[in-house]
């Protein structure tokens, strides 16, 4: 009758879940039970004491030197206008640097002060001119190449 005995007995719950329930009813018992006691969550005293002794202070920055000039800030010039009238067109440079190419450009915002304008056109040899601006009067560059 030992068969007969475990018919009987009422059957055992699933690990971590109530008697009745399945698998999938209780799975938030699962993980609460295998999630670790809140007691071990804490840190002790001697793991914090650990975690304070092992992490260095940071060193300051290093000053600078008593010797070192102070920074010079440069002025910052007003901009003035370049009108540019190439015909047929040509390829703009100021002080060596390429800008564009004339037209559609037709005009620059330069910093006041003397400045080389080249133009370059591949037919023709490069016509230069150097211009003062100044931000109280247009400056005015024209050239037509051929002529």
């Amino acid at each position: 009758m030992p068969q007969a005995a475990a018919e009987a007995a009422p059957p055992t719950p699933p690990e971590g879940g109530a008697p009745g329930t399945s698998p999938r009813e209780d799975s938030s018992n699962a993980t609460a039970a295998a999630a670790p006691p809140p007691s071990e969550l804490k840190a002790t005293p001697a793991k914090a004491a650990r975690a304070t002794a092992t992490t260095k202070p940071r060193k300051p920055a290093p000053k600078a030197l008593a010797t070192a000039a102070p920074a010079v800030e440069t002025p910052v010039l007003p901009n003035g206008t370049v009108n540019i009238a190439i015909s047929p067109w040509g390829q703009v440079e100021v002080n060596g640097k390429p800008v564009g190419t004339t037209p559609p450009l037709t005009r620059l915002e330069l910093p006041q002060g003397t400045h080389t304008i080249t133009v370059r056109n591949d037919d023709f040899p490069p016509y230069t001119q150097r211009v003062q601006v100044d931000a109280e009067r247009p400056v005015s560059v024209k050239h037509r190449f051929g002529s």
